[in-house]
């Protein structure tokens, strides 16, 4: 039974994303940073304008533009113990990034002065060194956006944060329960903000709100992030048979669920942090 289960945990992949994205990162996707000895050398972008070529007899020729097609945006590199990226080992870190594949949501990609909203469509990864370094190879399909080059506004990207986190509902606990609750009382302050000022009353709500949200959406992870790496390597607390497999699967879903909110929690509260310094 515990070969069976360590073999589907190996499938699912799941552990959760970062709570916070590293300061200072030179590439970010779904608030788990990358800093100098993880991050690609190089990132592929761009992608060619859809064309309706119509050629005549005469040798004519009409070209209508049809609309950008963005290609896949593409990046590798290592990750290792301690290379800067918080949140455990390189083992941890590739859980939590193929999390996102495996939940298939749109997430923001920011490197340099670029920010695009993305899927994971392939995250893989190479085994080596008893887990100590782990080269990832990254491909994400872009969702078009009005301006894809252009970052929203910190009030624009904490309001999106708020909106898709309380539309993740993959997770069950009383920790769930208790952050929707509080990023429902920031999500009902934003029309009266309009603008983030630090010192106000409103500002201090929104920002004590975002930040005990997090906070239990950290407890939360942590909680079921160690009773699914338990489960997933002994057999612990599981019925016997196909009963056991299904328990682990809703877990690992749970799991997933609780990866992105942690990185749409974990985004809004070092954009209020960064408002108010």
């Amino acid at each position: 039974m515990a070969g069976m289960i360590g073999g589907l945990a190996i499938g699912l992949g799941v552990t959760g994303l970062l709570q916070t994205a590293v300061g200072g990162a030179d590439l970010t996707i779904g608030g788990v940073g990358l800093g100098q000895f993880e991050s690609p050398e190089s990132v592929g972008f761009g992608g060619e304008q859809k064309l309706a070529v119509h050629e005549f007899a005469n040798g004519a020729r009409v070209v209508d533009a049809m609309g950008a097609s963005d290609r896949p945006i593409e990046f590798s590199g290592t990750l290792e113990n301690g290379g800067g990226l918080v949140g455990g080992g390189a083992s941890a870190k590739a859980r939590r990034l193929d999390a996102m594949r495996i939940a298939g949501k749109r997430v923001p990609l920011v490197w340099g002065d670029y920010y695009r909203e993305v899927v994971v469509q392939r995250a893989e990864f190479d085994y080596t060194l008893g887990g100590a370094l782990i080269p990832y190879r990254i491909s994400c399909v872009v969702v078009p956006t009005t301006a894809p080059e252009t970052r929203p506004s910190l009030l624009q990207q904490l309001g999106r944060d708020l909106t898709d986190a309380l539309g993740i509902t993959d997770t069950i606990g009383p920790a769930l329960a208790t952050a929707q609750g509080l990023l429902t009382t920031a999500q009902d302050l934003m029309p009266v903000v309009g603008v983030i000022t630090a010192g106000s009353p409103t500002f201090g709500a929104i920002s004590s709100a975002v930040g005990l949200a997090n906070g239990a959406v950290g407890a939360g992870l942590s909680l079921t992030d160690a009773t699914f790496s338990a489960a997933a390597s002994t057999g612990e607390g599981l019925p016997a048979g196909a009963s056991g497999l299904s328990t682990l699967a809703n877990m690992g879903k749970s799991l997933a669920g609780f990866a992105g909110l942690s990185g749409l929690t974990g985004r809004a509260a070092a954009n209020v942090a960064n408002a108010g310094a």
